[in-house]
């Protein structure tokens, strides 16, 4: 029988996926792409916000700007809140922490589970292990 300890995390039902997939990095992907298309989306509408040739271009702009940049901001909304407890080294599996565990159970369920449950699963075994790992990542911390 193969020794799998070192390949693998998760708990209960969990313990048996894989430490890192194709289809954890396809949903990074997949989720990254769509915000980056709303990110090209909003500067586009800006270009024309700001230099429009009248204010009813502008204006109409502006206002595709921001309803590209308020998706942006909803499609975000969990992760955000996650990755935020995570940075301060607080529990995200509780909801005394601004909601966390909603936001936790949001992003697991959404439209990317695994690529949610991966980054869910860097909080084990102590919250802090969350917070070193969204500092070697992103670069800074608190």
């Amino acid at each position: 029988m193969e020794d799998n300890s070192k390949k693998t995390n998760g708990v209960g039902h969990n313990s048996e996926a894989p430490l890192f997939s194709e289809a954890v990095a396809d949903q990074a992907v997949r989720f990254v792409s769509k915000l980056s298309g709303l990110v090209r989306s909003a500067n586009g509408h800006m270009h024309y916000a700001i230099n429009g040739k009248n204010t009813v271009e502008r204006g109409v702009s502006l206002r595709d700007t921001h309803a590209y940049l308020r998706k942006l901001e909803k499609q975000t909304e969990d992760w955000h809140t996650v990755i935020e407890t995570m940075k301060q080294g607080k529990d995200i599996h509780s909801n005394h922490n601004g909601g966390c565990k909603s936001s936790k159970l949001e992003i697991v369920g959404g439209s990317e589970p695994e690529f949610a449950q991966y980054l869910v699963d860097k909080t084990l075994p102590s919250d802090s292990d969350g917070k070193k790992y969204i500092k070697k990542v992103t670069g800074h911390g608190n």
